[in-house]
């Protein structure tokens, strides 16, 4: 009876639109937090063949999907992602940021609305440093929304890494925060790489034992690898040359692939204990320079994960089989290894959206790379 009135009054359209936009996702920001994690409170639409123009997004505001996760994860996929976040401002500021936690994105157009005009600003990993708003490794974008009023931004976001969307809204102050934590944390994860690379370095030239030199070039590689997946290389060294973003992941994790297999080889005496493995590192190496090269002409997502989740597995076999073979070196490396592969396991799997994002899960595989390189660091001075 209640549905029949409305039409007969010719309310029905109106109830409808009504109860249409009190569905609609958006953020309400107040006096009471500093900070919003609104991955739940934003809505995105998927684009597989990457055409879509923002007009034609504007015109299929019906097609968004809610989210339902605080943390978007859409793994490795080739679609491009379209966010849209509304947001309510009932809070007496109006110097929100939009911070998009993510270092390792390719491109983003954020789109925001000002006097009745939409204007675009790009940015990401594959142009200049100078385009983004705010120094930083992730993506910073001014929101400029006044007191009491309501805005609706999009994004559209296009990348070759894991798809993981982690958006939060912050008072500059809570942002400024966050960023030195951050910045502290990896302080002291690379002071304490390059310490054991020095160490190491030192012990090798009172010794003079290439097992020390090999395994400097294990560290340094590591430390390559995530300075550059951390965004720190871009920020502070290359900033004018995002091309090095392209290459310097693929070459630093090949790096760490060819310095570890060399120095497994001396480590362990593989020759010795376990010739098979001594060939399999070495093809190995081959493989992931071929897959390197590759990769720039027929571009497979995760296939440098591939070869590095690998070549963990044949050192921690390794470690195992010396071991086995009463040469205690191989019980160190075998653990060492295993700490570094759980690590990665755990990163990946989260990548993937199995685990939840939190500290452990985001930084397991620097956790375990600090444990490898102390734990190898020990047998080599034992």
């Amino acid at each position: 009876m209640f549905i029949y009135n409305l039409i007969r009054r010719g309310y029905l359209f109106l109830f409808l639109c009504c109860f249409y936009s009190l569905g609609q996702a958006q953020v309400e920001l107040n006096n009471n937090e500093n900070t919003y994690q609104i991955g739940e409170s934003i809505s995105y639409l998927k684009d597989d063949s990457g055409t879509f123009s923002f007009e034609e997004v504007l015109s299929q505001n019906q097609k968004f999907t809610a989210s339902k996760q605080k943390e978007l994860n859409f793994g490795y996929t080739s679609d491009v992602i379209w966010v849209k976040i509304t947001i309510n401002n009932e809070s007496d500021f109006n110097d929100w940021l939009l911070n998009l936690d993510n270092d390792n994105i390719n491109y983003i157009g954020f789109y925001q609305k000002k006097q009745e005009r939409w204007i675009k600003r790009q940015t990401g990993n594959y142009l200049p440093f100078a385009t983004k708003e705010i120094k930083n490794t992730g993506f910073v974008f001014s929101l400029d929304v006044s007191k009491s009023t309501s805005k609706t931004y999009y994004l559209r976001i296009e990348t070759e890494t894991a798809f993981i969307l982690p958006f939060h809204i912050q008072r500059p102050v809570h942002f400024h925060n966050h960023r030195i934590l951050k910045t502290l944390y990896y302080g002291v994860f690379f002071g304490i790489l390059l310490v054991m690379a020095i160490y190491n370095l030192f012990i090798y030239l009172t010794l003079k034992d290439k097992n020390y030199l090999f395994y400097v070039f294990t560290i340094i590689a590591t430390l390559a690898a995530f300075s550059t997946i951390s965004g720190y290389n871009f920020m502070l060294f290359w900033q004018k040359n995002p091309v090095l973003n392209t290459w310097s992941p693929r070459f630093s994790t090949v790096s760490l692939i060819i310095s570890s297999a060399i120095f497994s080889t001396h480590f362990l005496r593989l020759k010795k204990h376990a010739r098979t493995l001594h060939t399999l590192l070495l093809l190995n190496i081959g493989i992931a320079a071929l897959g390197t090269l590759l990769h720039f002409f027929i571009p497979v997502k995760g296939i440098n994960n591939l070869i590095a989740i690998y070549h963990i597995i044949l050192l921690i076999t390794a470690g195992a089989i010396v071991w086995r073979k009463g040469d205690l070196s191989g019980k160190y490396y075998l653990f060492a290894w295993t700490f570094y592969f759980l690590g990665g396991l755990i990163a990946t799997l989260k990548n993937n959206g199995v685990f939840i994002s939190n500290f452990f899960t985001h930084h397991a595989i620097e956790l375990g790379a600090i444990l490898e390189v102390v734990i190898i660091s020990f047998a080599l001075s034992e």
